[in-house]
């Protein structure tokens, strides 16, 4: 075999050298495409993991100053931070007991006089409060907040039907009515038909109504009335239709003022060897008077 001879056995043929050619393309490719994926992967999680909260907690912070700068008083929502919940399951109870002493903690770290209008239901994470701008800030600072937003209105809580009105108190204790008006019904102050709700009290814990008048439960036990008083329905002493709502009478805390005393019989003692006539007898009547100008008993001799 000549030297020429063997030489051509190691000279790569044309389609051999386009194969080697192709395989070492596509293995860069993988290379490639892999350190490509592994970069990806590695700016995905660092995304996730960063906090997206700094431009919308700046964007949202914004929106409340605004608005506590514009009237005062902003409603929020406030979020408290969940107490960690690594290795085993916690006690519901203590979570539950830490949320409610997490939240009397933020309310009393807060400035006095900074909030009103508080619910909070008990054992939970989320409160919702109306606060100025003293109190916006103090719940923004707070390491035991997690998020603080803007509330909306309050839900409806308990329902009421008439024949042709409708009643609803919220979860800040609002009453709202709506539907037909004709005889004061709605508390409004007006006989108009109603197509949406108007806020008629405020305080309210229950309320029913009848076919045309309405009875509200106040928190502090309070009754009030308002529509038709036929019959004497409203227990005002009248049979005059009401288009207000107006306390009924006997219901409510007793009366301290010292223009309305409250008096009661605490004993009575018939008078010794006093003489019985037509059924009648001398005693001695203690009543003590349990108003604001409450004394020493007052005892009074009378035939009874």
């Amino acid at each position: 075999m000549t030297v020429r001879a063997v030489w051509r056995r190691f000279i790569l043929r044309p389609w051999y050298a386009g194969a080697i050619v192709c395989c070492c393309v596509l293995v860069l490719n993988l290379a490639l495409g892999l350190t490509l994926g592994r970069d990806s992967l590695a700016a995905t999680t660092a995304t996730a993991a960063a906090p997206t909260a700094g431009p919308l907690t700046a964007a949202t912070d914004g929106v409340l100053r605004d608005r506590v700068t514009r009237d005062g008083w902003v409603k929020v929502k406030v979020d408290l931070v969940q107490p960690s919940t690594t290795g085993a399951p916690p006690d519901p109870a203590l979570l539950q007991a830490d949320l409610d002493q997490a939240a009397k903690d933020l309310l009393f770290a807060l400035p006095p006089g900074a909030y009103d209008s508080l619910l909070h239901v008990p054992g939970s994470a989320g409160l919702t409060l109306r606060v100025d701008a003293a109190g916006l800030d103090g719940l923004l600072a707070s390491p035991l907040v997690a998020a603080v937003a803007a509330a909306g209105d309050a839900d409806m809580q308990r329902i009421a039907a008439g024949d042709y009105h409708n009643l609803g108190i919220k979860s800040d204790g609002s009453l709202w009515a709506w539907g037909y008006n004709g005889y004061g019904q709605l508390g409004d102050g007006t006989n108009t038909n109603r197509w949406s709700p108007v806020q008629v009290l405020t305080g309210v814990g229950a309320v029913a109504t009848g076919a045309h008048h309405t009875l509200a439960l106040k928190t502090d036990g309070t009754l009030w009335a308002s529509g038709s008083n036929m019959n004497g329905r409203l227990g005002d002493g009248t049979n005059t239709d009401r288009w207000r709502p107006i306390p009924v009478s006997g219901f409510g805390p007793p009366s301290t003022s010292p223009s309305t005393p409250e008096f009661v019989v605490t004993s009575i003692v018939p008078t010794p060897n006093s003489p019985t006539v037509n059924g009648s007898f001398s005693a001695a009547v203690t009543i003590q008077n349990l108003g604001a100008t409450a004394a020493t008993p007052l005892i009074l001799l009378r035939h009874i």
